[in-house]
């Protein structure tokens, strides 16, 4: 009898082939889950080959052969139904499915950037067979990467399929990456508000692109995706960052696309987060001098085992928790930023510290002064408006271009705010020009953005012209000018609806909703002297009605929405209450508060490096490449998490550069005794790779940094 149970016979260890044993004997796949052993049989040491699903004995040996083995896995393969809990905890019967269990582990490889080899993985296949299912099955890397292909295609038609469908106009963000091989990517992110005013990205193109990048090149490129995905008669606009060929971009597509007059004023819109970055590091260049004190102090601490040592005994003798301060990374600003909104609270033990290191005479640091510490504080509290307006421009599930005026506004009143001191004089300046060199004058989409928000409408867009200086005359004559082609683009919508079918309601049915749709996403905080500054216009105005001969005229006329919170307001909820009251406006507004105001992602806009496609990445063909990238961002968008995993991934950085740290740093810990969460420097100094790599093979979209070259 073939079968021997484990319990009646003695194991004394699996037997070790050597390296000169013959391979040829054991390349059977049978062998995946078998293991030969030596077991005492009778006083007797006997081969056997031990099952590793069941753990039973089956005849082993160089004459054996494989057969019986086979016919022992297709028992287990047949598979039993066995209980166990469902998702709700109840009790269910579960039968395992090789197509359900393949189709699931292709989709983690592609959510969890793993390589293909990663499926034929000893370890990996065992933990499946012993932990979870005895019954599974593996599959080979080439077999993985034909999953990948099938899926992508099959999902690039669904895709087709909803932009067929769609009636509205996309908005598109686009970048060129490069990789260390110096070949070049571009990338085509398409966004919408669907009809349930819920607002969508996918990425719908990462392709490889032959040099040079020019303009021309480029619209090329762009115009033969949206032919290939059949959008090109619903685009609305493109937004890019400041390179030249950008420039030439926008110009040559409008052609390619044949838009009207109007929409194609608004067609090109650049990166506000980009140019966010170009401010402020302009900004940073001439008040580094003024934080030198206390980033070289954290720098000394940072140096060597011994000067942390010091580091920790002056935490502990003033009786504050240990806290690693990372340095700051030179080309990322919110570094700084950072390092200041730390070392603030630890002013007693830095001062110590440089004191106790002078007297060891080890080095010659300058102790920060009251005065130090009162411009630290200044420039953190600074560079805090511009953080919160950056994380605005960049978040993915609500509007963004609605609220960039009144971000701009904000910036406007920190820099007067600022301008009584000194320190900021020179670095003022500087930011000043850049500002007003591309937001002196407000861009007309994110004036029509901002008429597009209850909140805000008209009355808004004046108040803040007023508050930059502009006379009453000059602001009647924008204003003018707003409502002239914002009525243009009404009858150019109008032109293609049936008037019998958007007849505008009355007046006086009209019904106002403040409240967040379900799973709205929740405006994060930002500096409110725009939002104050508009209350205070508020109360000493008057709304007059005029006979309303539209629902543009209509939304003019009603007053604006009053809302308890900013945060929290919705206005794609409100948008979505209301379109029945506006028919066509609510048109204009879906595909107005689609344009986005940012490229990159947020963490991305606080970096001055480049994008660069990973080594490892760059290695795989480009379709690879391309389905990987575009698979995970569209598995991410069915369940909304697009921004949750771009947070996922920015902690992940994070915990790599903690790890990169030097053994003798050891864990930070707060009051709690937790390990500390404020961590995003380089204790080196030196400058970090941007993306840090930590798989073989990376599809992460949204890359750890922007540009900050500007052409």
């Amino acid at each position: 009898m073939d079968d021997i149970n484990v319990d009646n016979v003695t194991e004394t260890g699996a037997s070790s082939i050597s390296a000169s044993s013959k391979k040829s004997r054991f390349t059977s796949n049978v062998w995946d889950f078998f293991e030969r052993v030596q077991v005492n049989d009778r006083g007797n040491m006997v081969p056997k080959n031990k099952c590793g699903l069941c753990k039973t004995l089956l005849r082993g040996g160089a004459s054996a052969g494989t057969s019986h083995l086979r016919r022992h896995l297709q028992i287990h393969e047949k598979g039993q139904k066995r209980l166990g809990p469902d998702i709700s905890g109840n009790i269910s019967t579960f039968a395992y499915d090789k197509k359900v269990a393949r189709r699931e582990l292709v989709d983690y490889v592609i959510r969890a950037e793993l390589p293909f080899t990663f499926v034929e993985k000893h370890d990996f296949k065992g933990m499946i067979r012993r932990g979870f299912c005895p019954q599974y099955v593996g599959i080979s890397a080439p077999t993985c990467k034909r999953d990948v292909m099938k899926k992508f295609v099959k999902s690039k038609n669904e895709l087709l399929s909803l932009f067929e469908k769609f009636e509205g106009k996309i908005c598109l963000t686009s970048d060129v990456w490069s990789s260390r091989q110096k070949m070049g990517y571009m990338s085509l992110t398409a966004h919408f508000i669907d009809k349930n005013w819920s607002l969508n990205k996918r990425i719908i193109c990462f392709k490889m692109i032959e040099y040079p990048h020019t303009g021309e090149s480029l619209a090329n490129h762009i115009f033969e995706e949206l032919l290939s995905w059949r959008i090109h008669n619903k685009i609305f606009s493109i937004s890019l960052d400041n390179a030249t060929n950008n420039d030439v971009v926008a110009c040559v597509l409008p052609t390619y696309l044949m838009l009207e007059a109007v929409p194609k004023r608004l067609f090109h819109v650049r990166c506000c987060a980009h140019i966010l970055n170009l401010i402020v590091q302009d900004g940073l260049r001439i008040l580094g001098p003024s934080i030198d004190k206390i980033i070289n102090v954290v720098r000394s601490m940072n140096s060597s085992n011994k000067r942390h040592e010091l580091w920790v005994r002056c935490c502990n003798d003033l009786q504050k928790p240990k806290k690693n301060i990372d340095n700051d990374v030179p080309h990322r600003w919110n570094s700084t930023y950072e390092l200041l909104e730390v070392a603030l609270s630890y002013k007693g033990p830095l001062n110590m510290y440089a004191l106790k290191v002078n007297e060891s005479r080890s080095c010659n640091l300058d102790v920060p002064s009251e005065q130090d510490w009162s411009i630290a504080q200044l420039v953190n509290g600074f560079l805090s408006i511009f953080a919160s307006s950056t994380k605005i421009f960049s978040c993915v599930y609500y509007p963004t271009s609605c609220r960039v005026i009144s971000c701009l506004i904000d910036i406007h009143f920190a820099f007067e705010a600022y301008s009584d001191f000194n320190v900021f004089k020179d670095a003022l300046g500087a930011m000043k020009d850049k500002f007003d060199k591309y937001w002196g004058t407000f861009p007309k989409a994110f004036c029509f953005t901002t008429i597009m928000d209850p909140r805000f409408k008209l009355f808004a867009v004046g108040e803040w012209l007023k508050c930059m200086g502009i006379d009453q005359l000059d602001v009647d004559i924008k204003l003018l000018e707003l409502r002239t082609e914002l009525q243009a683009l009404y009858e150019t919508y109008k032109k293609n609806i049936v008037s019998a079918d958007v007849a505008p309601r009355q007046s006086e049915n009209f019904t106002s909703s403040t409240s967040s749709a379900p799973g709205s996403i929740a405006l994060p905080i930002v500096g409110n002297s725009s939002m104050q500054s508009l209350k205070r216009a508020k109360v000493s105005s008057s709304y007059t009605s005029s006979a309303t001969s539209n629902d543009l005229q209509m939304y003019y006329d009603l007053p604006t929405t009053e809302v308890d919170d900013d945060n929290q307001f919705s206005v794609l909820a409100w948008w979505k209450s209301n379109e029945s009251l506006y028919p066509i406006v609510s048109l204009m507004a879906r595909d107005l508060l689609t344009i986005p105001a940012s490229t990159v992602a947020s963490e991305s806009c606080f970096s001055a490096g480049g994008r660069v496609v990973s080594e490892k990445r760059a290695c795989l063909s480009p379709n690879t490449i391309e389905a990987l990238i575009c698979l995970k961002d569209w598995g991410l968008a069915k369940e909304r998490m697009q921004e949750a995993q771009r947070e996922m991934q920015l902690a992940e950085e994070r915990r790599l550069i903690k790890e990169a740290r030097p053994d003798w740093m050891g864990n930070s810990e707060d009051e709690g005794g937790n390990e500390s969460d404020n961590d995003s420097g380089n204790v080196s100094g030196e400058q970090l790779p941007i993306s840090v790599e930590s798989h073989e093979l990376s599809t992460n979209l949204e890359p750890q940094f922007s540009r900050s070259i500007e052409k």
